[in-house]
């Protein structure tokens, strides 16, 4: 028999010991809170300075008094900053609604940047919510994210719900809201009366379910929720007329498409984007060519053959031996990548010489990127006469036209609306490489007419292709989707 004041010496012990790892737990969870508000803080501050959203305006409201204004619930595809979809297209959209008086609010699923999970970045009027994924989940695919994303959105209480790319998170949130508008008892609880879905590119078979690197089960059901995503809802807005025709075959009645191309804030470039200063690398290169007549190619390696810009280049340098390539951007997927590994080895294939390529990769900031293009004596949109070219609308394009470059494209789907030939550029047929290296060499030897096609585009820009005109197509596609 032990001593009672032994046992409660290990009673107290124990006791002891227990209220340490009570306190450790209780002290180990409070730190982790406080931790977390902490990064998510700093990420806040973080997210105030970003400078990459290069659209955001003072708020104009129009008058409104002949006009329904809607609350519309705009669903991301993915995160803010990383996609050009979000970035260029969706916000600037959003942005351009508010002005003309309806309440919008950006809901993004950021599982490629789950760093800005719980952010709410206001561009007053416009919010943008970040919604908080579940980081122990795989990136293929977060059902939590989903719901949760589902959830903010409803507890908006929109009257439009109108989802960016019918795949992916976007996709799915259409679909579910349009099978409750389908269930009575649910359907009576619902604010919204109208799902518009906006198809930018073509997500499955023959488009970029077929350069991504999935599986092929994941790329069937890509294809197969994109094709129901373009069915089921009310109203669906192209940013191609080749997508337009493609949304047509998949609906009946048709008369629901509508056609949006992409557009540009070009009006406000000059506040968000200055392109003051130079870029001290690439100058101290250029002397050491003895400045040469820079052309410059913003791309992601996914519009042409590698082969036929080294050939054009070629022909270039023949009538214009002083002369250099600046080449800006990244590959994303695996064949463009492919492209870009080549460059440079085919251009030492065909004696070009590759000091006279300069790469400098992906860069983010558009002030940035203004440095890199006021270099530029030329802009070159090459692109094949690919399905993914007919219906892309390239917004790189637009924005060295917004950035008043002359440019030499090839006239393939889009291209061909946003340039005239002769008017604000010169349009070259596909993989005609003599005649796209004669009109570069023309421009290269013609100051005038580079000035009159970079002012051309420049205008062009702003009038045809401002968000401001554009939007309008979004409103009717809205009072459409209630017909």
């Amino acid at each position: 028999m032990m001593p009672v004041q032994v046992v409660q010496v290990l009673q107290l012990l124990v006791a002891a010991g227990l209220g340490a790892v009570a306190a450790h737990a209780i002290i180990g969870f409070s730190s982790r809170r406080l931790a977390r508000r902490i990064v998510r803080q700093m990420q806040e501050r973080e997210e105030e300075a970003e400078p990459d959203i290069p659209y955001s305006p003072p708020v104009r409201m129009r008058s409104s008094a002949q006009r329904r204004l809607w609350r519309i619930a705009m669903v991301a595809p993915a995160g803010l900053y990383e996609k050009a979809t979000v970035k260029s297209r969706m916000l600037s959209m959003g942005i351009s609604l508010t002005e003309r008086g309806h309440e919008v609010t950006i809901f993004v699923p950021p599982w490629d940047c789950p760093n800005r999970s719980y952010l709410t970045k206001s561009l007053q009027p416009l919010q943008v919510v970040h919604v908080r994924p579940a980081r122990w989940m795989p990136r293929l695919y977060d059902p939590f994210l989903f719901i949760r994303l589902l959830r903010r959105v409803l507890e908006f209480r929109p009257e439009v719900i109108y989802a960016f790319k019918p795949v992916g998170y976007s996709g799915a949130v259409s679909l579910a809201a349009y099978l409750f508008r389908r269930v009575p008892w649910i359907r009576r609880r619902l604010s919204f009366r109208r799902i518009l879905v906006d198809a930018d590119n073509w997500e499955g078979f023959g488009g970029w379910a077929d350069r991504t690197e999935a599986t092929r089960l994941e790329k069937l059901v890509r294809d197969r929720q994109e094709k129901l995503g373009l069915r089921c809802c009310d109203a669906v807005t192209a940013a191609t007329k080749e997508l337009k025709n493609r949304a047509e075959s998949l609906r009946k009645p048709t008369d629901n498409v509508f056609y949006v191309p992409n557009a540009i804030r070009a009006d406000l470039w000059p506040a968000h984007a200055p392109r003051e200063g130079t870029i001290p690398d690439l100058e101290h290169k250029l002397r050491q060519l003895d400045n040469p007549s820079v052309l410059l190619l913003f791309t992601k390696f996914a519009e042409f053959r590698v082969e036929m810009l080294i050939a054009i280049f070629a022909e270039i340098l023949t009538m214009v031996p002083n002369t250099a390539l600046l080449v800006v951007g990244m590959s994303f997927d695996a064949q463009s990548r492919h492209q870009r590994l080549k460059l440079l080895p085919l251009a030492d294939e065909a004696a070009v010489g590759r000091e006279r390529i300069i790469t400098v990769g992906w860069v983010p900031s558009y002030a940035d990127l203004r440095k890199y293009w006021s270099v530029a004596t030329v802009a070159v949109y090459p692109a094949d006469d690919t399905f993914i070219n007919r219906v892309k609308s390239p917004i790189k394009l637009l924005e060295l036209m917004a950035a008043g470059k002359p440019i030499v494209a090839n006239s393939v789907g889009e291209i061909r609306q946003m340039i005239k030939n002769g008017e604000n550029g010169l349009l070259v047929p596909p993989d005609d490489i003599p005649r796209f290296a004669a009109a570069v060499v023309r421009l290269l030897e013609d100051p005038d007419l580079r000035t009159r096609l970079g002012g051309a585009a420049k205008d062009s820009a702003r009038t045809r292709f401002g968000w401001r005109k554009v939007v309008a197509s979004v409103e009717r596609a809205i009072a459409a989707a209630g017909n």
